[in-house]
């Protein structure tokens, strides 16, 4: 009786197919299991084992009430204070989570620096954005020092990263007052409204000195003899580049007539900026910053 042969192109059928499930399982089950993180967990994450909440205590902004955080003191089993914790919520619609929401648990060292900035889900965008490398920007900061440098924005996302940044300054704002009072605050306050000053109608422009995205000087004498047009926009915020776009075409028949310069300020990286402006009417004429 003839032996049977085994066929390999069947056996290397059967095993790839086997070793393709594992891998497919090997992903999904820890995404189909996976749960929000708990407070009490994330605790564990950030200052360790045998950890409390001390006592809760709530501050508010003094120009507006209506904003505030509570504020979490965490001790060791020793009773040694390690730092305090908030919980932020951040709603918007470009989040792909549930109820378009996402947490965040700040945590703030002792000295009242920002230690750790820790997601409790998932944050789901349409775009591929390194949250953790964001996050870790903040680390080692208070409200002083967020004003005096803000953290950059990740280039992917930029409508949701600056509602995170803008709630993790205000709750920074808050520890501040916290930690110090609400006089040291006010002064910080005072400060930061000055060296950011409102321009109104009627107001003279400072002078100012810049450069272009191609390392040009730009001196603000330079631009005088003429009326200036300036725009500030986002290249990754959709509503900014289609309003842009249609201030665009209205400025284009100015421009060419020479009776204005165009200034063109963009928070984005220079080719991302390019990338969504570059088709622009007035690209010859633009001085983008």
């Amino acid at each position: 009786m003839k032996k049977k042969t085994k066929n390999p192109v069947k056996t290397y059928f059967i095993v790839s197919l086997v070793i393709i499930l594992a891998f497919l399982l090997i992903i999904t089950i820890p995404l189909i299991f996976k749960k929000n993180l708990s407070y009490e967990k994330a605790l564990n994450l950030v200052f360790g084992k045998d950890v409390s909440v001390y006592k809760t205590k709530a501050v508010n902004l003094p120009e507006k009430p209506d904003i505030g955080a509570s504020f979490d003191t965490i001790v060791n089993k020793n009773n040694t204070f390690l730092g305090k914790t908030t919980v932020i919520t951040i709603k918007h619609l470009s989040l792909k989570n549930k109820n378009n929401e996402i947490k965040l648990l700040v945590a703030f060292d002792s000295n009242g620096k920002i230690l750790k900035i820790l997601p409790m889900n998932e944050i789901l965008t349409s775009s591929n954005v390194n949250w953790d490398s964001f996050f870790k920007n903040f680390e080692g900061k208070d409200y002083k020092d967020l004003l005096a440098k803000p953290v950059p924005l990740p280039v992917e996302e930029g409508e949701v990263s600056v509602l995170i940044r803008d709630k993790i300054k205000e709750v920074a704002a808050l520890s501040y007052i916290d930690n110090h009072g609400v006089t040291a605050y006010k002064s910080l306050k005072s400060n930061e409204e000055e060296e950011h000053k409102i321009l109104r109608t009627g107001d003279k422009l400072p002078e100012f000195e810049t450069v272009d995205i191609d390392g040009n000087k730009i001196k603000s004498k330079d631009l005088a003899g003429k009326k200036l047009i300036i725009v500030s926009t986002n290249a990754t915020c959709g509503s900014c580049i289609r309003h842009t776009h249609e201030f665009d075409d209205i400025l284009s028949r100015y421009i060419k007539k020479g009776k204005v310069n165009y200034l063109f300020i963009s928070v984005t990286s220079k080719d991302k900026t390019l990338e969504e402006y570059g088709d622009s009417k007035n690209i010859d004429y633009m001085r983008i910053v």
